[in-house]
């Protein structure tokens, strides 16, 4: 294969302060007030669009992992134009069905989707083998300390899911902005938003315990708060992805 016809790779990755897991929030902030509008206007599609895909019967579950990465690449489309000094439309987050990255965003999704279910299928092999079975001896036989080592059997389970979650979740969070703004392969762009997240760890705690907060509060009254704690988010995502990304 000519070096011409290698997929780009991932773009290299820094360390950064502690401190900019809050920078990444109130640069978010900065960002959602040059369009409050149109960014409230643009969430509010996209929780309307996701509800209508969950209501689809069957596929609906299946084909909700794939609208959310899309809405979020348009969102991070959105987000980059007004940043860059253009005027943020609500048309902005259906510019990624005609953008090159929409493949590779597609596939990063179902890359994800298949790490999740391999966590769920470890997660059940756990809670059946460790806990289900010795519950059920329990229950059969009367034995209260076999039904205790049953639940701890599937809390032990639960656990471990949580522990292959941490990873995976690692390794969607900068991928999808890397093949949009950086064209970089699915694969190769999960695997540095892994050793992204590992090489900021201090800002990545700070940043999600901030988001958290943020969404707590955004929930009362009505959830009506998230109109704008969501499109901060999203600002912000894109501006944790330079900042780490260079």
């Amino acid at each position: 294969m000519n070096s011409e016809d290698k997929p780009p790779a991932a773009p290299a990755v820094r360390s950064v302060a502690a401190g900019r897991g809050l920078d990444w929030i109130t640069a978010g902030w900065a960002l959602f007030l040059r369009a409050p509008g149109p960014w409230i206007a643009l969430v509010l599609l996209v929780v309307v669009i996701s509800m209508i895909c969950n209501l689809v019967p069957l596929l609906g579950g299946l084909l909700s992992p794939f609208v959310s990465a899309v809405l979020s690449a348009g969102a991070l489309l959105a987000a980059r134009n007004l940043q860059t000094g253009g005027t943020l439309q609500v048309a902005d987050l259906f510019a990624i069905f005609s953008h090159p990255a929409l493949k590779p965003v597609l596939i990063v999704a179902g890359i994800y989707v298949g790490l999740i279910m391999v966590a769920a299928l470890v997660f059940a092999a756990i809670t059946f083998g460790a806990g289900g079975m010795a519950m059920l001896a329990g229950a059969m036989s009367g034995d209260a300390s076999a039904t205790a080592g049953g639940l701890l059997g599937i809390a032990f389970a639960g656990l471990v899911f949580l522990a292959l979650m941490a990873p995976i979740t690692a390794m969607y969070w900068f991928a999808i902005p890397a093949v949009m703004f950086q064209s970089a392969e699915p694969w190769s762009a999960m695997k540095q938003s892994l050793a992204a997240c590992l090489a900021n760890l201090m800002p990545m705690l700070v940043y999600g315990v901030i988001a958290l907060v943020a969404f707590a509060i955004a929930m009362i009254p009505f959830m009506l708060g998230l109109l704008v704690a969501v499109p901060v988010l999203f600002a912000s995502w894109l501006i944790s992805y330079q900042d780490v990304f260079g």
